[in-house]
């Protein structure tokens, strides 16, 4: 079986690695040492792929720019897009750009034969249906998909994984708020991560696709022709000859890297403008590092900003955060490095020195070590009386590829008259060992029809669900005597990474016990009333009976609410709701009651 290596396909760049055998990681770069760009270009029937089509470009842009696709996995889930005059499928386009980098790995390697399987990393914002379309995509290019993973996670366990004992490393982290703050060429993401339970999982995202280092290049360049154009005084609409904007672009993105190590940097492009005069065409500045700053200080502001957005949504404090590990291509720029210090001190700060390549080494780790993808909350079903039935649990093992995981669940409907059972999936708010009383978040809701004549726990309800090797939910509800079904596909589970030893993991999801505790209403929430409860109290008479609306019960089991017997007080409140005043005939809970016993009763 061949290897499994690591794959970060990126937005801007995108970067094949592996593992060797002592141990060591082998990035596969390009001819400058570099991620490879994730741009393809289309000449007639030739397709050019990475460094050679992005210096085709003369503007820094996401998409389609005429001939040249820029990122192509952004267009993942549309049918169709047009480039170079013709109609092409986006799963082609990744495909080609796909085979490019693994010829270019095939010939810098020796000792694997193929580039086939891979643990590969995607945005923390990338939807089910998104994660499948990669993998059709990839699969076009005879790559298969491991298991999927989060950049920052990929990059967070890179870190670990660097560490001379990584095992205290996690045990020092442990139940601490760790940041990853990924600096790109195409976007800035913000992770704040943790590690609980054995897993390390995700808090909060933020991202900012508007303030990447391709941004940057573009001031720059825009930049340079104000300046130049203003020194000889001609207008800034003359064209340029063809190819001249994307030869000073990528002297721009040159600048922008040398002058992280430089206070200077030329910038030469000879017949820029297609004008007589020599040294008015001719492109000529020596760009220093407080022009950049300069340039570039509003960018750099903004994204800096955003830890403070992501905090205050969260309502924490900055030193909550342990530890911030900085990555990507613009971490190397003085200006963020010095702001990132004054956030965090050089105590809690870690700035990569494999900025643009730590997630791929995540990735590769996370394939050499065969590290579980679990389940970061888990999915549950509301029953009657908001007590919470898990179905998968936190913790639990994630498919991977050619893998599926079901649970069956039989139901009872506790309150049959509108003739439907509503099922309500959700998922706890905060990641954790999950209690009755924390706040959920819902999934999305379920309902079949019911026979409406059948008194209650009389039908049975069968409710199925799958998560597949795409990390999609699939969940199935089913009416047994009527035979009406419903079906919904559940798109942003929560995952994270196994980091307990092999040996432990039976111990983590046997903490996680199935917990069903019962609960009233929180005040002020608003949800589905769920009528459905597991087999496994149904068939206990003697425990079925507190689910059911007192105003129900009542009719069919009237002595339930003998006080002798001390029937529950909130089951004798919806029975009293419902009945009417003995006097003026409204509801004993009407305020215009002219029966004072019956509110001396509630």
């Amino acid at each position: 079986m061949s290897k499994v290596i690591g794959f970060d396909f990126g937005t801007t760049n995108s970067l094949i690695s592996i593992i060797l055998k002592n141990g060591q990681v082998k990035f596969y770069t390009d001819d400058k040492n570099l991620p490879h760009p994730s741009v393809v270009c289309y000449l007639g029937d030739e397709i050019i792929s990475g460094r050679k089509a992005k210096e085709r470009l003369d503007k820094n842009a996401m998409g389609i720019l005429g001939d040249i696709v820029r990122s192509p996995k952004t267009l993942l889930g549309n049918d169709a897009v047009f480039v170079a005059g013709r109609n092409k499928h986006p799963k082609d386009i990744v495909a080609a750009l796909v085979r490019f980098l693994q010829a270019n790995a095939l010939a810098h390697e020796d000792e694997l034969s193929d580039f086939t399987r891979a643990v590969v990393t995607i945005p923390v914002g990338m939807d089910g249906k998104k994660r499948a379309a990669l993998r059709d995509a990839l699969l076009a290019a005879n790559m298969h998909i491991v298991k999927f993973i989060h950049e920052p996670l990929a990059a967070l366990y890179a870190y670990f994984r660097s560490q001379e004992n990584m095992e205290n490393e996690l045990l020092k982290r442990n139940g601490q708020l760790i940041l990853v703050f990924d600096w790109g060429g195409g976007t800035l993401d913000l992770t704040l991560c943790k590690i609980s339970d054995g897993m390390l999982v995700q808090i909060k995202n933020k991202y900012d696709n508007e303030v990447g280092g391709d941004y940057i290049d573009n001031a720059l360049h825009d930049a340079i022709i104000k300046r130049h154009t203003k020194k000889y005084n001609f207008d800034v609409s003359i064209p340029s000859h063809p190819g001249a904007s994307a030869k000073l672009l990528n002297q721009c993105e040159q600048a922008k890297i040398e002058l992280s190590k430089r206070d200077k940097f030329p910038i030469l492009v000879t017949d820029y403008f297609s004008i007589d005069d020599a040294n008015a065409s001719k492109i000529e500045v020596m760009l220093k590092r407080e022009d950049l700053e300069r340039i570039g200080k509003t960018i750099v502001n903004r994204g800096i900003s955003k830890i403070d957005e992501l905090i205050k949504s969260l309502d924490i404090d900055l030193l909550s955060i342990s530890l911030c590990l900085a990555t990507g291509g613009m971490i190397n720029m003085p200006a963020i490095n010095q702001k990132l210090i004054e956030k965090f001190g050089l105590s809690r700060l870690i700035i990569s020195d494999k900025g643009d390549r730590i997630i791929s080494e995540g990735a590769a780790w996370i394939a050499h070590d065969e590290t579980d993808l679990v389940l970061a909350k888990s999915v549950e079903v509301i029953e009657a009386r908001n007590s919470y039935l898990p179905i998968f649990k936190q913790g639990i093992k994630l498919p991977q590829e050619g893998q599926i995981i079901e649970e069956k669940t039989s139901l009872y409907s506790v309150d049959p008259r509108d003739g439907k059972a509503k099922f309500q999936l959700c998922r706890t708010a905060s990641i954790g060992k999950a209690m009755a009383s924390d706040p959920r978040e819902t999934y999305d809701n379920l309902t079949v029809k019911i026979d409406d004549k059948t008194e209650p726990f009389r039908e049975r309800l069968e409710l199925n669900l799958t998560i597949d090797d795409n990390l999609i939910l699939t969940a199935t509800a089913i009416s047994t005597l009527l035979n009406d079904s419903d079906t919904t596909e559940i798109h942003d589970l929560e995952f994270g990474l196994s980091v307990a030893k092999k040996d432990s993991n039976d111990g983590i999801e046997e903490s996680l016990k199935k917990n069903s505790i019962f609960l009233e209403n929180e005040k002020g929430a608003i949800r589905v009333r769920s009528n459905v409860l597991r087999a496994s109290i149904a068939e206990n008479k003697k425990e079925r009976d507190k689910y059911i609306p007192g105003e129900l019960l009542y009719q069919y089991k009237p002595e339930y609410f003998d006080d002798r017997l001390n029937p529950p007080r909130i089951q004798v409140m919806e029975k009293n709701y419902y009945q009417p005043c003995p006097f003026c005939k409204r509801r004993r809970t009407h305020p215009e009651c002219k029966y004072p016993a019956c509110n001396k009763a509630q």
